[in-house]
């Protein structure tokens, strides 16, 4: 009598490769196209949502009352923003130039004029610092209004 072992073997039989042609050229069977199918349409679906969730706001903001000097002024956001509403607010009260800087140093300032409202928009980029500054011997008041 044999062991337990050899008493509960598996047959595992392979079933055969069948080839499926038309016209004399192989082409794939249909139940494996469609699942091909359904994975790329499956990730291209997740690729879709996360395109979404990322241009959709998710209703935070943070205003904020800035005085702004010769003395170059570093914001790091909260959270990152995907839009942004700066005001100059001294139009009335002798304000001054402002320069504003997005996410960089790299690239040229904004300039704002007293009272000038600039509206930052982005969708595939993200907003984390803005950096604020005037004149030497100037003086603003910048109101910023930071959205997610």
């Amino acid at each position: 009598m044999g062991t337990d072992a050899e008493s509960q073997s598996i047959v595992t039989q392979s079933s055969p490769e069948v080839d499926i042609t038309e016209g004399g050229k192989n082409i794939i069977r249909p139940d494996v196209l469609d699942s091909i199918m359904l994975a790329k349409m499956t990730r291209e679906m997740t690729q879709i949502r996360r395109y979404f969730e990322d241009i959709t706001a998710k209703g935070f903001i943070s205003p904020m009352t800035l005085n702004i000097t010769q003395v170059r002024q570093e914001i790091v956001l909260p959270y990152v923003a995907q839009a942004m509403t700066i005001i100059n607010n001294t139009a009335l009260a002798g304000g001054s130039i402002v320069y504003v800087w997005i996410n960089t140093l790299m690239k040229p300032p904004h300039t704002m004029n007293p009272g000038e409202v600039f509206n930052i928009n982005f969708i595939n980029h993200v907003l984390a610092k803005v950096y604020f500054q005037c004149d030497p011997g100037n003086t603003s008041i910048v109101r910023a209004v930071p959205q997610e």
